[in-house]
């Protein structure tokens, strides 16, 4: 799916179980856990990718500049 306005679409995951995005990104810097579910491309993670504090600031602010704000706020598209 597109990450367009992901900063606005919590909670996350298949499940709901995570409230914000710096809770998505800290599952995955410190949290992955061996499954017969996991992705294969993260067999070799498990424990965490290990994101330095700065590299995930940098990914919320990257995943923020998705945010269509035009869009979000655009009358003719509320509910």
């Amino acid at each position: 799916p597109s990450l367009r306005n992901v900063m606005l679409t919590g909670p996350y995951m298949h499940d709901g179980r995570l409230e914000t995005i710096q809770d998505v990104i800290d599952h995955y810097a410190f949290g992955i856990k061996s499954s017969s579910t996991l992705s294969s491309s993260l067999q070799n993670h498990v424990g965490g990718i290990g994101f330095t504090e700065d590299q995930k600031e940098a990914l919320i602010l990257f995943l923020e500049t998705l945010t269509d704000h035009e869009f979000v706020n655009e009358p003719a598209f509320s509910e």
